[in-house]
């Protein structure tokens, strides 16, 4: 009822659809072909946004003809508000794939996140987002980015990312299994065009399988993890050594590095105990 007023009221602006719950990745693609618009903004159910922010991201996105634009967004607490990023002082223009990939897999400025910025919709209009998957953002992001080529920073918040300490990212199963193989998928990409990249790529992938494992400690998933971060090494072992390896990688993830709503600091005891443990007698030869 509450939509159907609204496709009313905003008859020129509001397209209603009426399809089965096929889950967050149906919706995207479904209502992503009746875009008509140039540029495309996705916004999570339970988050806001400042309209004026995004407007003003718009107008950047048009006047400088990009692709793809990442606007500014902040984590929204219970009593507080945390800003997603470090914002550079002016909006930004980069030409730089390998740059904007850089900064995806290094977790900075740039998120997996497919809401929070603008796209060029002609881009992404055959790039489907993974029907049953849950982290279907890591899937999908690095794509979007492989077919674009003006990129750009908005430094400004647009979009208040709700925290709820029982949402998907805050709580530990086997879902985090699919942002496992979203890695996975982005790293392959990454060795195939951006080899440069790939061992910083490899390294966050190990960072993450590491954190999975260490928040499900005494719970009967437990075992599962282990058994993916044997796979892991296995496959990646050089990959990553390589990576904890680059000082440029580690003094931009020493600082702090957040995982499902905490922080952690990578501390040098951690980058060696992560040395001691891919070069355990389990890693097989390569």
């Amino acid at each position: 009822i509450i939509c159907q007023r609204f496709a009313i009221e905003h008859a020129k602006n509001v397209i209603l659809v009426n399809k089965r719950n096929g889950g967050l990745s149906d919706a995207r693609n479904c209502g992503i072909e009746y875009v008509r618009t140039e540029y495309v903004f996705f916004l999570d159910s339970d988050d806001f946004i400042d309209i004026s922010v995004l407007y003003d991201g718009l107008r950047f996105a048009i006047e400088n003809d990009l692709d793809w634009l990442q606007l500014g967004y902040a984590y929204l607490y219970k009593d507080n508000v945390m800003l997603g990023w470090k914002y550079p002082i002016n909006p930004l223009v980069i030409k730089d794939k390998a740059k904007i990939i850089s900064m995806l897999v290094s977790n900075s400025m740039i998120k997996n996140f497919a809401w929070g910025k603008l796209y060029r919709t002609s881009t992404i209009k055959n790039i489907l987002f993974p029907k049953g998957k849950f982290y279907e953002d890591a899937f999908w992001q690095y794509k979007v980015i492989d077919k674009s080529n003006r990129f750009g920073i908005y430094p400004a918040v647009a979009t208040y990312y709700r925290q709820r300490t029982d949402g998907l990212s805050s709580v530990i199963s086997l879902r985090h299994l699919d942002l496992l193989d979203g890695m996975i998928q982005r790293l392959e990409y990454i060795k195939l065009k951006f080899p440069q990249i790939a061992p910083d790529a490899a390294f966050d992938l190990w960072i993450n399988i590491q954190e999975l494992m260490t928040g499900s400690k005494g719970t009967d998933i437990h075992h599962i993890f282990l058994d993916r971060e044997m796979q892991i090494k296995n496959k990646y072992g050089e990959l990553i050594k390589e990576g904890i390896g680059k000082l440029g990688f580690i003094k931009r993830t020493i600082n702090k590095v957040r995982f499902f709503n905490k922080e952690y600091e990578l501390s040098i005891g951690l980058i060696e105990r992560m040395i001691d443990r891919i070069s355990s007698s389990t890693l097989k030869k390569i």
